[in-house]
């Protein structure tokens, strides 16, 4: 791996088990000298067979799925980018861990997660000693409750990875793509090939059971040697740096369609930049085709004036545009699109056509409101909110488009 981007790989255990299970891998990890940009942590939670104290219980996955969001945020807090890899009952809280997330519109902050390796994960239950289980246990024990076949539970948090991760396309508040490397034992007992593969496309098996699966005491084992491709697999790739490209490439499309003057947006380079903003927020060429047809039919009547259909088609498929970019997007990615659309279309209106379009008071009280729901400095915020109430004529309206341009500047510095 190139740069200095460090990676984190979180080990999570399983039921009746601890941090130090994962001593071995941990050791060849630290010791291989092509493995330098790894940091490795353990996350440890509370499980056993016996409670010390009638004043404690056993937590369940969803508590125990919390816990590891915070210990992400803290502990690996430092690390851009993590690996989470897990034994047994740790597959199920990262899975659980992941879809709260989701359900709770986070899924941008998952973007820094590269894979996911699950190792013997129970992921349709154990049946070993089930009986047994059920006689000890009870209902006392809420982990192992859900590692029983066919748990709603975990068939239900597996549809959400499913269909919200494994298979996902692009980051939003309740996607995000990430791929998982699921391996079986080829001899393990108590989770079956079958439970543990379940229905995801990346599965394979791994020499030992359940126990031994993870005993890797030399660098030739195949469980080392597996993560450790798996760790050179992952891209280099900020994840931070690549969220803040795109809001910064959807504010930039917000501001041309804000500033859609036609002749403007049919200057060559002005219009390149805006379709790439376009393709770089997930349109597709065919989606984008209709507004190079336009800039063509705009060239051919430059020479004469441009022809009011001609405009009204314009903003016909500008409107298509936002449509899209909407679908494409998160909510608080499509709030930058539309701060810049609002910060440029009150430029223009201001400069051009104040005071027969009404629409300019709609725009100011839009970019008003996206000043305060918008993550950004307070110094900046004070002056859009300064920009959306000045009085209008204001001396002089190129004080507008100067104004929104300086503004401009600064958000595209903040992104």
């Amino acid at each position: 791996m190139a740069g200095d981007v460090r990676l984190g790989v979180v080990m999570v255990h399983g039921l009746f088990s601890g941090p130090e299970v994962w001593g071995p891998l941990q050791r060849l990890v630290k010791q291989d000298p092509e493995l330098g940009f790894v940091d490795v942590l353990t996350f440890g939670y509370e499980t056993g067979v016996q409670r010390l104290s009638p004043l404690r219980v056993f937590p369940s996955i969803d508590t125990i799925a919390d816990s590891l969001r915070e210990y992400l945020a803290t502990e690996a807090g430092k690390c851009e980018q993590l690996v989470l890899v897990t034994h047994s009952q740790g597959g199920l809280v990262v899975q659980r861990y992941l879809a709260r997330m989701l359900h709770d519109g986070r899924g941008q902050e998952l973007a820094r997660i590269q894979r996911v390796v699950m190792l013997a994960c129970p992921n349709n239950g154990s049946e070993l000693f089930l009986s047994l289980r059920k006689r000890v246990f009870g209902s006392r024990h809420p982990q192992e409750k859900e590692l029983r076949p066919l748990n709603d539970r975990v068939t239900g948090t597996l549809r959400t990875i499913m269909r919200d991760v494994v298979t996902a396309r692009t980051v939003t508040d309740r996607t995000c793509p990430i791929p998982f490397s699921v391996y079986a034992g080829t001899e393990d007992g108590v989770v079956r090939p079958e439970s543990a593969q379940a229905v995801f496309p990346e599965v394979a098996a791994l020499p030992g059971d359940h126990s031994s699966i993870l005993k890797a005491q030399s660098s030739d084992h195949r469980t080392f040697t597996t993560l450790k491709r798996l760790l050179f697999v992952n891209p280099v790739r900020p994840p931070t740096a690549m969220i803040r490209n795109r809001l910064l490439c959807l504010f930039k499309a917000g501001c041309s369609v804000g500033d859609a003057t036609a002749l403007q947006l049919a200057k060559s380079e002005p219009f390149r930049e805006f379709l790439d903003s376009l393709r770089a927020i997930g349109l597709s060429e065919g989606e984008i085709e209709p507004l190079r047809d336009i800039r063509n039919q705009l060239e051919q009547n430059e020479s004469r004036g441009t022809g009011r259909g001609v405009l009204v088609a314009y903003a016909e498929v500008l409107a298509r545009v936002i449509g899209l970019v909407g679908k494409r997007t998160s909510t608080e990615e499509f709030r930058w699109f539309n701060l810049g659309k609002s910060l440029q279309s009150i430029a223009l209106v201001a400069a051009t056509a104040w005071p027969d379009d009404p629409e300019i008071e709609d725009a100011r009280s839009e970019l008003f409101y996206l000043s305060d729901v918008v993550d950004m400095p307070s110094g900046l915020r004070a002056d859009v909110k300064t920009y959306c109430q000045l009085e209008l004529p204001t001396s002089g309206r190129m004080e507008m488009l100067k104004e929104a341009q300086r503004l401009s500047n600064a958000f595209c510095t903040v992104l």
